[in-house]
C-alpha cells in the first residue's frame, strides 16, 4: 500500500469516529423546556358581610392553582398543614385557625369569633413547595366585618298601607261610637225617598292606625328585652315639624315583648290637630337590651 492511500485511510477513520462520538453525545444529552409552575389562588369565598350581628360566624376559604397554558402544578401541592387564618381587631392580630376545618382544597368554620364592638379584618394564608425546591406562601384579600352586638331592629311598614285600609273589615266597628238616624220617607215623583244621618266616632275624632313588622337582626344573639314603639305626626298647622304623638291608652310610648322571630307591633293614637287630610305620620321603633334603647326611624 503506498504511503498517500494509508494517509487517507487514517484520515477517514478519525472523521468517521469523531462523527460518531458527537451523535452519541446529543442522544444522551436532549434539550428540555424549564417547569413553569401554575399560579396559586387562595380566596374567602363566605364570610358574614360588611357588618354582623353575631359574634360567632361561618368562613369558607378555598385554595389551589390555576391550571392551564401548560403550567404545571407543583408536586406535593398545597400543603393544608400549613394554612393560617388570622383575626386583626382593635390593633391585635389573632390566628383563629384552629375554628378550621380544612380538607381537599378549601377551609371552613362554623363558628369563627369575631370581636364585639369592633372592625375584624380577616385574612387566611397558605404555603407550598414549588417544582424548584423554593417554598411559597400566598395571603387572600382581607375581608373586614363590624361586630354590632345591639343594632336597631329591621322595620317593615308593609303592614301599613294606608290606602289599603277598609273600614267595612273592621270588627265591631273598630270599638268606635256608632249611631245614625234616618227620617220619615216621604214621596217625590211617585218613589219613597229619605234621608239618613251617619256619625262615627272615628271620621269625627280621628284615631288613627299603625302597623309594622319588626325583626331583631341578630336572631337568637343578645335578644332585646323587649320592643317600643312611638309615633311622630306633622298637623295642619305646622306641616313640616314632628311631634310625639299619645296612644289611646294614654301613653307615648307602647311597649311589646321581644323575640327572635319578626313580630308585628301596632298602636292606635288621637289628636284633635290631624283632622284634615294635609297630616303625616312616621313610627319610631326601638328596642331595648340590657337598659340600652337603640332607635330605628
Amino acid at each position: 500500500m503506498s504511503p498517500r492511500r494509508a494517509a487517507s485511510l487514517v484520515g477517514l477513520l478519525v472523521v468517521s469516529l469523531a462523527g460518531r462520538a458527537a451523535s452519541s453525545m446529543r442522544a444522551a444529552a436532549p434539550l428540555r423546556p424549564a417547569l413553569t409552575d401554575c399560579p396559586a389562588y387562595i380566596t374567602i369565598t363566605q364570610w358574614p358581610g360588611d357588618t354582623s350581628y353575631v359574634a360567632n360566624v361561618p368562613y369558607t376559604v378555598i385554595y389551589g392553582f390555576t391550571i392551564g397554558g401548560g403550567c404545571t402544578v407543583p408536586p406535593d401541592g398545597m400543603d393544608p398543614t400549613s394554612f393560617t387564618f388570622t383575626r386583626t381587631a382593635n390593633g391585635t392580630g389573632t390566628d383563629i385557625s384552629s375554628y378550621f376545618t380544612v380538607a381537599g382544597v378549601q377551609a371552613t368554620a362554623s363558628a369563627a369569633p369575631l370581636v364585639v364592638s369592633a372592625s375584624n379584618a380577616m385574612q387566611a394564608c397558605i404555603s407550598w413547595t414549588a417544582s424548584s425546591g423554593h417554598p411559597f406562601t400566598i395571603c387572600s384579600a382581607t375581608k373586614t366585618t363590624y361586630m354590632n352586638p345591639t343594632p336597631a331592629p329591621t322595620v317593615d311598614p308593609t303592614p301599613y298601607v294606608f290606602d289599603a285600609q277598609d273600614l267595612g273589615r273592621c270588627a265591631q266597628a273598630c270599638f268606635a261610637a256608632t249611631a245614625s238616624l234616618t227620617t220619615v220617607p216621604y214621596f217625590a215623583l211617585g218613589q219613597p225617598q229619605s234621608v239618613t244621618l251617619a256619625y262615627h266616632q272615628d271620621r269625627v275624632d280621628l284615631r288613627p292606625l299603625v302597623f309594622v313588622n319588626v325583626t331583631h337582626p341578630g336572631g337568637a344573639y343578645n335578644t332585646p328585652t323587649q320592643f317600643w314603639l312611638e309615633v311622630q305626626a306633622t298637623s295642619p298647622a305646622d306641616t313640616t315639624n314632628y311631634t310625639y304623638q299619645t296612644f289611646t291608652n294614654g301613653e307615648t310610648r307602647l311597649h311589646f315583648a321581644a323575640g327572635t322571630q319578626t313580630v308585628r307591633l301596632g298602636g292606635q293614637y288621637a289628636d284633635r290637630r290631624v283632622q284634615d287630610e294635609d297630616h303625616r305620620h312616621i313610627p319610631i321603633l326601638g328596642d331595648a337590651t340590657d337598659g340600652r334603647d337603640d332607635c330605628q326611624y
